[in-house]
């Protein structure tokens, strides 16, 4: 969720902020919802966990952006209406790449998108997503979306480090699924950005089969009129969804990214310090490290579980150290056991792609796991059935050094 800095200020109640953005549309339809039990318990977290340790800036934004999400569900749910052609649409074997923060998701997602034959939601689609993107943002909506995201870029000083595809793309840079996920209200975000911490303990154990249903009828609307391509997204909520994922797409193909997870914990804890630092006080150094081990350890648990009881068919392994050393021969193995081939002009877009943009382009990540309380040891004991599962892939990602992401 973007934080919206301008505009009166919104009380945080569930149903005053529904009212609100029915106001604003004139709509009210919308559609399932089951969405309103995820909203409930976020505002609650929000109130009870979160506000009372954010600055005065963060306070004042919530009601407003929650509410432009809202907005986001009823303008896209009328869009269905108005444009029946949209249910049609066919969302056919796509890729989601489902594994944690921090393992190379976004790097490979780019790269498959360098491929004119798959395609990926860009920020500025989830961000102000109706009209639908075949009529073009138009320059209303540009202007929109540029002073959103420069509000977010001006509140995460050192992303560009963490996170160097924000440097150039801007709002035109990818986007995951999670920003799906926050227009059903059932997203990773929402903990990992603003500390709610029971939120993150309800959107665990919840049913996501109405965010997985709505993220349906979201890529229809975003693909409508560029049909025939394939979708390729990434999101640390898919390892949540994943059971969800698995019914709703049943011909689709899942890539798990895996790190070392030493090295994953402490990037993932360095950025969440990145990401939270502009709310206000959520935590040292100590949670930090505590809050990323733990959402690994669940979301990972969650997705083994889930990937034995459905068999290997559907998933894919890339290990990082394997993948950053060869990353076109990595894609075309993947492809391979997708039953597609690697075109010369998508093999070309990509060798293009990773010439023009170098990880420490913008300066190299540092962080360390002693700064976070993450040892060796607490992560063997924590993630035990992890390792014993990919751990004897995973011991040459251990041997090598911290890598700069």
């Amino acid at each position: 969720m973007f934080l919206i800095k301008e505009g009166p200020e919104i009380d945080l109640n569930a149903d005053l902020l529904m009212q609100e953005a029915e106001r604003r549309t004139g709509l009210s339809d919308w559609g399932d919802t089951r969405f309103v039990a995820a909203l409930q318990a976020l505002v609650t977290s929000f109130v009870v966990d979160a506000m009372p340790k954010y600055n005065t800036s963060t306070r004042a934004s919530i009601g407003r952006s929650l509410v432009e999400v809202l907005v986001n569900r009823l303008l896209v749910l009328e869009d269905r209406k108005r444009y029946p052609q949209i249910a049609k649409v066919r969302i056919e074997k796509p890729i989601f790449f489902i594994g944690m923060g921090r393992t190379g998701s976004t790097f490979i997602q780019t790269l498959f998108a360098q491929d004119p034959a798959n395609l990926s939601p860009e920020l500025w689609e989830t961000i102000l997503p109706s009209p639908p993107p075949r009529f073009g943002m138009g320059e209303q909506r540009r202007e929109r979306v540029a002073q959103i995201w420069r509000w977010y870029m001006q509140d995460m000083a050192g992303i560009e480090s963490q996170h160097p595809y924000f440097i150039e793309d801007s709002y035109r840079a990818l986007a995951e699924c999670g920003s799906i996920g926050q227009i059903s209200f059932s997203s990773y975000h929402y903990f990992s950005y603003f500390g709610t911490s029971s939120y993150w303990k309800w959107f665990m154990e919840a049913d996501q089969s109405e965010a997985v249903d709505f993220h349906h009828k979201f890529l229809q609307h975003l693909q409508w009129g560029r049909e025939g391509r394939t979708w390729v997204s990434k999101a640390v909520e898919h390892g949540v969804y994943l059971q969800a994922l698995l019914l709703r797409y049943p011909d689709g193909y899942f890539v798990w990214t895996h790190r070392d997870p030493l090295a994953q914990a402490s990037s993932l804890a360095s950025i969440l310090g990145t990401i939270r630092a502009r709310c206000g006080d959520l935590g040292g150094s100590g949670v930090l490290g505590a809050t990323a081990l733990d959402s690994i350890k669940q979301t990972l648990n969650r997705g083994m579980e889930i990937r034995r009881a459905a068999g290997e068919e559907r998933f894919i392994d890339v290990y990082y150290p394997r993948f950053v050393s060869n990353p076109i021969g990595t894609i075309r193995e993947i492809y391979e056991k997708m039953g597609r081939s690697l075109t010369a002009e998508a093999e070309l877009n990509m060798n293009r792609w990773l010439r023009n943009n170098q990880a420490d382009r913008a300066g190299v990540h540092k962080y360390s796991a002693a700064a976070f309380g993450i040892t060796d040891e607490l992560v063997r004991r924590e993630l035990h059935d992890y390792l014993d599962w990919f751990g004897r892939e995973l011991e040459s990602s251990r041997r090598q050094p911290i890598a700069a992401s």
